[in-house]
């Protein structure tokens, strides 16, 4: 663990303090970690230099509903260029600011690094510990859903991660936000958009211009 200041007052330095009689927290003074995220801290500004269209303010909040309640599933369809990605990212940001683990990846990033794990001794055995990595996450966005081939593999595993997530927002554990151009029911496996389609998790439907070519025909 990266340790604070060592004349922090709190943790003297250690990056963790005493809670109750065996327990441990992280330093409230220790800096964030943004590594292997998918996010920066900057990332967080970002949509409040965008125009406030209603998509943008229907985005933000159901994310933010998301966060406040700590656990859900959120599907958010749309097209190109409308900040779903921005806000998921901002969203993360504020996640990791909580001192919860989270992570923005694009699907065709995690399909892939799943796939080399086959290349490492014990392919089999990592690529399982590495799907159990994104289904323990607080706070998980996958982003760009439906833009890879629909290999068998790709299949297998977003399924393995989305039924877990799914169970987990039954028991009121983990929020995981799913964004792609479609619906789910055109990307994903029947069973799976069943399950995106419960009624305990949600699907938001959005459209609008796309902010990238607004800021282009106002550019001089």
């Amino acid at each position: 663990m990266s340790n604070c200041n060592s004349d922090c007052p709190i943790c003297h330095g250690m990056g963790w303090v005493l809670v109750g009689e065996n327990g441990a927290a992280i330093c409230p003074n220790l800096p964030v970690s943004y590594k292997n995220t998918g996010v920066i801290e900057s990332d967080k500004d970002v949509p409040y230099l965008l125009e406030k269209t209603e998509t943008l303010i229907s985005i933000g909040k159901e994310l933010k509903t998301l966060r406040e309640a700590g656990f859900g599933m959120l599907w958010i369809q749309g097209g190109f260029g409308i900040g779903k990605s921005v806000l998921a990212k901002a969203a993360t940001v504020e996640v990791l600011k909580q001192r919860k683990s989270a992570l923005f990846v694009r699907q065709f990033e995690m399909i892939n690094r799943l796939r080399s794990a086959f290349a490492e001794d014990n392919g089999q055995l990592l690529v399982l510990q590495r799907i159990a990595e994104l289904c323990d996450k607080d706070w998980l966005v996958i982003d760009e859903i439906g833009r890879i081939n629909q290999t068998q593999f790709a299949n297998e595993s977003m399924g393995e991660i989305i039924n877990a997530r799914y169970e987990q927002t039954l028991n009121q554990k983990s929020m995981t936000v799913l964004i792609s151009n479609d619906s789910p029911e055109e990307v994903l496996e029947p069973y799976l958009a069943d399950r995106i389609r419960d009624v305990k998790c949600k699907v938001l439907a959005v459209t609008g211009e796309s902010l990238r070519r607004e800021k282009e025909q106002n550019e001089p």
